[in-house]
C-alpha cells in the first residue's frame, strides 16, 4: 500500500501541473502536425539505380543470359549492375553498403542445366544472392529478378528432361536433334524470364510511384517519444526537488523503506508515462486518423519505453547534484538522443553506424519496433525492441537503485 500511495501521489502530481500537460501532451500533438503540415505525404519512396555487384562464373548461355537482364534497357534505370571478379569482392561491396545485393552465378552452370539429362548429383546449379540487411526492400528486388530467372530455367530443364524420358523411350528421336530440342526450350525459358522481368519492372515500379511515406504513422509515435523523454526527466528532478524542500527526508523519516519510496515514484512515473502515450494514440487516431499499429504490439512498445526512459529520468535524478543539474541534463540528453535516433526525419535514413550507436536511447528502440509495426509487422516483430528496452530498463534501474541507496545512506550518516 505504501508503494501505491507513492506512486498515485506521484500520477496526482504530474497531471495536476498545467506546464506538465502541456509538454506531455500538447507539445507532441502539435509539433506533429507542424511537420505533417511542412512535409505532408509528398515524399514519395523512389527506387532507382539499384547497386548490384554481378560474379559470373559460368562460361556458358546461361550465366551471359542472367548478366543481360540485369544489364537491360528495361531495367537501366531500376538498377545499377557492375561485374566484379570473385564472390570475396562482390560480397565486401554489400558489406561496405555499396552493393544492394551480390548475385552469384557459379561455374558450368550452363553446362549443368543443358546436359540432355539429369545433372550428377554432386553437380549443383545454385545462384547465389548475397543480400544486404540495411536495404531489405532493394534486396528483394534483386533476390526476385534472380528467382524468376532461375525459376524460367528449371522449367525450361524440366521440360527438356520429360522431353527426354519420353523420347528416349519410344526411340523415335536421334539424341543430336534430342539436344537441339532441349536447347531451344532453355533459350525460349530465357525470352520468356525477360518479359517477366520486364512485367516485375513495371509493377514495382507502379507501385513505388503510388506508395509515398507516411510522415503521419511516423511522426506521430515518434513525437510521443519524444516529449516522453522530457516528462521523465522531469519526474527524475521530483527526488531533487522533494529533497530541497525536506519532503524527501520526511518520508525516509517514516516507517517507509528507501526502495518502497523508489519503486512507489517509479512506478508512479511509469503510469503516468503509460497514459501519456495512451492518450497521445487515440487522440491522433481519432482527430487525425493515425494508426500507430495493432493494438497489442502497440502496448508492448509503449510500456517497454516507457520503463526505460523512466529508468533514464531516475538515474538523472540519483546522479545530479541539483535541481537546475538534473533539468540541464535530462533537457541535453533528451535533444541528443532525439536528433541521434530520428525523432525528426526517418531513422532509415540515418547513417548505419548512427543507426547502431544509438541504441543506447530508449528513442532508437522504440522507433525501429513502430517503424516494423508501420511495413505491417506484428508482436513477433517488435519482440527484440522491446526485449532491448526491458534490458536497458535493468540495467539502467539497478545503477539508479545503487545511486539513491549511498545517497540515502550519507544521508542518514
Amino acid at each position: 500500500m505504501k508503494i501505491l500511495n507513492v506512486a498515485w501521489k506521484e500520477i496526482l502530481t504530474t497531471y495536476r501541473d498545467r506546464a506538465a500537460l502541456i509538454t506531455m501532451l500538447v507539445a507532441p500533438f502539435a509539433l506533429t502536425l507542424v511537420m505533417l503540415f511542412a512535409f505532408g505525404n509528398s515524399g514519395t519512396v523512389v527506387l532507382e539505380n539499384i547497386p548490384v555487384a554481378i560474379v559470373n562464373q559460368d562460361g556458358g548461355e546461361l550465366g551471359q543470359a542472367l548478366v543481360d537482364v540485369f544489364e537491360s534497357d528495361e531495367l537501366a534505370d531500376l538498377l545499377e549492375p557492375s561485374l566484379v571478379g570473385t564472390a570475396t569482392e562482390a560480397k565486401a561491396l554489400v558489406d561496405e553498403d555499396k552493393a544492394a545485393a551480390a548475385v552469384i552465378i557459379p561455374a558450368e552452370l550452363t553446362s549443368i542445366i543443358t546436359t540432355g539429362g539429369p545433372p550428377a548429383t554432386d553437380a549443383l546449379a545454385t545462384i547465389e544472392v548475397y543480400q544486404n540487411p540495411g536495404r531489405t526492400l532493394s534486396a528483394q528486388i534483386i533476390a526476385g529478378i534472380t528467382d524468376q530467372f532461375a525459376g524460367n530455367i528449371v522449367a525450361g530443364y524440366t521440360s527438356g528432361h520429360l522431353l527426354w524420358e519420353t523420347l528416349t523411350a519410344s526411340g523415335s528421336i536421334p539424341t543430336d536433334e534430342l539436344q537441339i530440342q532441349i536447347e531451344s526450350l532453355v533459350n525460349a525459358s530465357i525470352s520468356n524470364t525477360i518479359i517477366t522481368v520486364n512485367a516485375t519492372e513495371q509493377n514495382i515500379s507502379q507501385a513505388q510511384s503510388s506508395s509515398d511515406f507516411n510522415w503521419a504513422q511516423y511522426m506521430g509515435p515518434s513525437m510521443a517519444i519524444l516529449f516522453l523523454m522530457f516528462s521523465v526527466a522531469r519526474g527524475g528532478r521530483i527526488l531533487l526537488v522533494e529533497q530541497d524542500q525536506g519532503t524527501l527526508s520526511r518520508m525516509l523519516a517514516s516507517p517507509t523503506r528507501p526502495s518502497h519510496i523508489l519503486i512507489g515514484k517509479v512506478l508512479g512515473i511509469v503510469s503516468a508515462s503509460i497514459l501519456q502515450m495512451l492518450i497521445l494514440m487515440v487522440a491522433m487516431r481519432l482527430l487525425m486518423n493515425v494508426s500507430w499499429g495493432p493494438f497489442g504490439p502497440v502496448l508492448a512498445i509503449i510500456v517497454a519505453v516507457s520503463l526505460a526512459a523512466t529508468a533514464w529520468g531516475i538515474l538523472i535524478g540519483t546522479r545530479a547534484r541539483t535541481v537546475a543539474q538534473a533539468g540541464n541534463l535530462g533537457t541535453a540528453i533528451s535533444l541528443i538522443f532525439a536528433a541521434a535516433s530520428g525523432n525528426f526525419y526517418p531513422r532509415s535514413t540515418l547513417p548505419e553506424f548512427l543507426q547502431k550507436a544509438s541504441l543506447i536511447s530508449p528513442n532508437a528502440w522504440a522507433l525501429d519496433a513502430f517503424e516494423s509495426l508501420a511495413q505491417g509487422g506484428g508482436m513477433q516483430d517488435v519482440l527484440i525492441p522491446v526485449i532491448g528496452l526491458l534490458v536497458m530498463t535493468l540495467i539502467l534501474g539497478s545503477i539508479a537503485v545503487l545511486s539513491f541507496r549511498r545517497r540515502y545512506a550519507s544521508a542518514q550518516a
